[in-house]
């Protein structure tokens, strides 16, 4: 590891677990007298989950946007030797989290900002060279400050992509799509079938084992705008995954009641259309969005 940002794991103090699941841990703690978050890989081994904490850790460590997640460090614990990834804190938790606190008022500017922060996080990963898609965007991967900037967080399933191989469906200049979307994982919550994504935010192209691009994002993300505006959580009336794609399959989509903002809707629904060539890129939705802030100030 480069000298530059390992952190000793003596100069790590745990304080309470806040998250995890079969593959790692992420852990409250104390660095240098600031709060912070620890991610811990549960077994150092050469399995695929081990090989994406590697491939994440890499990542984080040149990343530095107001929208994404601070990286601050990585190093091994000991005795067993474990690595652990530390980020900054976020004191409100993840997105899903403040949104499901009855006691948290939330106006319509706040999440309008709570919007706007997520796509300006991710059309920064999504014009990097070769562009970053994540693949799991959702409100659970989203953390809140205690500023209210929201964060995009947790890149274990993201991808880097080359770009020179367009997708044919595509009609952006700025599209981009996977030579290699096969993987392996297994150990997230209500994964999609071939492991990318969670199913409740996952494009219909994932399900239909198609080729995708970075317009799998933008589903997602429309899909994390409706979680925003209604509190609620995705097809909540579904108990299983299959019934969840066999639905998203039939066209089906989170109800959209008639007294949301009209703009809104609109680009809600532009960015979980079923053709991903028709869903506009994270600048448009930027745009759309500040935009919103200038109508509503007036």
């Amino acid at each position: 590891m480069n000298d530059a940002w390992q952190i000793s794991w003596q100069e790590i103090e745990l304080q309470e677990e806040i998250g995890g699941g079969a593959s790692g841990k992420v852990w409250k703690a104390q660095y240098r007298n600031i709060d912070v978050a620890v991610k811990m890989l549960i077994n150092n081994d050469e399995s695929q989950s081990s090989l994406e904490f590697t491939a994440e850790i890499k990542f984080m460590q040149t990343m530095r946007h107001r929208n994404i997640v601070l990286f601050i460090g990585a190093g091994k614990s000991s005795p067993q030797a474990q690595p652990f990834l530390v980020v900054e804190f976020a004191h409100r938790g993840s997105l899903r989290h403040v949104l499901d606190d009855v006691s948290i008022e939330i106006d319509q500017n706040r999440k309008i900002d709570f919007a706007l922060d997520a796509s300006k996080g991710m059309e920064f990963l999504h014009k990097l060279d070769p562009p970053r898609i994540h693949r799991d965007l959702k409100s659970e991967n989203l953390l809140v400050c205690k500023s209210w900037i929201v964060k995009v967080a947790d890149f274990g399933l993201g991808r880097l992509f080359g770009g020179a191989q367009k997708n044919r469906q595509s009609k952006r200049n700025n599209s981009f799509s996977d030579n290699n979307s096969e993987t392996e994982l297994v150990e997230m919550r209500d994964l999609s079938e071939d492991g990318i994504g969670t199913v409740r935010w996952s494009a219909p192209e994932l399900a239909r084992r198609e080729r995708y691009d970075g317009s799998i994002d933008v589903y997602s993300f429309g899909i994390v705008l409706w979680e925003i505006w209604s509190r609620g959580f995705p097809f909540e009336q579904y108990r299983f995954a299959h019934q969840v794609d066999d639905a998203v399959e039939r066209g089906e989509r989170p109800v959209v009641p008639d007294d949301w903002p009209e703009r809104y809707a609109t680009v809600m629904q532009a960015c979980w259309a079923e053709r991903a060539w028709k869903r506009p890129s994270f600048s448009e939705v930027v745009s759309s969005l500040e935009n919103m802030h200038v109508e509503d100030a007036c």
